[in-house]
């Protein structure tokens, strides 16, 4: 099915990976160091299909180490799928510049694990980097009581929201939104949630479209929102779609 090799010097979840991956049928080969990474990549001939490889490790970073790959073996081109517990947009970034295929946000779900993988080594050339769920929920902007913008947001990802609006937003600004189908699917006690504006552009129609992630939002609510997104429809039992 497929010869993966994961880089991850934590012993419990380098297990808790291969286990899952060995169970469906893939070749895999767990290693906790760069080192042992390229030993067994030599191994191999540099013949395997996927890299999965924390981010951070205990003798390099994962950056350092495929840099390093590309100066003793240029034609080595794997797929690769990073798995770290950062997800500020700064680390991702860096990931999609060195050729991720995929970043997965640790604790990883096994079928978040296995459909990732999947449509990874199933030659899926349009799979997006973040699994991304269609949804069509109102939002309110905080703090605003005389003029309230009209705010859809139509997808959700792992890490954030992409959204329709009448007004554009600051890049880089702090957007407070109460999305109510998203907090209580969060549970998130507060009125609002907090987002960071990645990128905003107008479209045709005088609307405008802005890509924004989480801010301050515990790492264990992203993982019941992770296990959504991978469905690909964003509407839970109980939510309120909002109708044109």
């Amino acid at each position: 099915m497929g010869n993966i090799i994961i880089v991850e010097d934590n012993n419990e979840i380098l297990h808790y990976l291969c286990t899952v991956l060995q169970a469906a049928g893939y070749t895999v080969q767990g290693v906790a160091t760069v080192q042992k990474c390229m030993d067994a990549l030599r191994a191999k001939r540099f013949e395997i299909d996927l890299l999965i490889l924390d981010v951070q490790l205990g003798d390099g970073t994962a950056f350092a180490f495929l840099e390093h790959l590309k100066v003793i073996n240029p034609l080595f081109l794997p797929k690769i799928c990073f798995i770290s517990s950062n997800r500020d947009a700064e680390t991702i970034k860096t990931a999609v510049s060195y050729g991720a295929s995929d970043y997965i946000v640790k604790p990883i779900l096994s079928g978040t694990l296995l459909t990732k993988v999947g449509a990874l080594l199933g030659g899926d050339e349009k799979a997006e980097v973040f699994s991304t769920a269609n949804c069509d929920f109102e939002a309110k902007l905080i703090g605003i009581d005389i003029f309230q913008p009209d705010v859809t947001v139509t997808e959700i990802t792992e890490v954030g929201i992409r959204l329709k609006s009448s007004v554009r937003f600051q890049v880089g600004g702090l957007v407070p939104l109460n999305i109510e189908e998203l907090q209580k699917i969060l549970k998130h006690c507060a009125d609002h949630i907090v987002f960071r504006i990645k990128k905003s552009e107008k479209l045709r129609w005088g609307k405008y479209v802005s890509e924004a992630e989480f801010v301050g939002v515990p790492e264990e609510k992203i993982t019941k929102l992770r296990a959504l997104t991978i469905r690909g429809n964003f509407i839970p039992a109980g939510a309120t779609k909002k109708t044109a």
